[in-house]
């Protein structure tokens, strides 16, 4: 811990470039780089979480229209690819805000980061549970 103690005071906004063996350390304090962002960086990030939603709910809806096909395991494949791109995006930002910022931002997105998982999360259920799939719910 005195190692990371003494990189914590030197330089309290980067992230460190080697590892840590106090990994609580590590964990406590990445928050911390969130002065770096700026109201710029934070709006670019959120349209890029946007745009990965936007895609995922688009290859969900793929998987749902490709039931019964030889598509179907692929384009789930991608569905799951393309959701966890978005929750990581999401979770990375989440961790780079002050606390207000977080709770606003949870606010504003966090419905839609649910939504995300419990569509690909009825997709997944129905096929363990050998139940009908959900229909897609996009309008051509």
């Amino acid at each position: 811990a005195g190692a990371g103690a003494k990189f914590h005071s030197a330089m309290p906004f980067s992230r460190p470039t080697c590892l840590l063996s106090d990994s609580k350390w590590a964990v406590q304090h990445t928050g911390r780089r969130n002065m770096s962002l700026s109201a710029e960086d934070v709006e670019k990030k959120m349209r890029n979480i946007n745009d990965l939603f936007v895609e995922a709910r688009e290859l969900i809806a793929d998987a749902l229209d490709s039931v019964g096909t030889k598509y179907f395991e692929e384009d789930l494949e991608d569905a799951q690819e393309m959701v966890k791109a978005c929750l990581d995006a999401y979770d990375e930002l989440l961790g780079e805000l002050d606390e207000a910022k977080k709770a606003e931002t949870q606010r504003s997105m966090g419905m839609k980061m649910r939504q995300l998982k419990d569509e690909l999360g009825q997709i997944i259920t129905s096929l363990t549970h050998d139940e009908e799939l959900p229909s897609s719910s996009r309008k051509d």
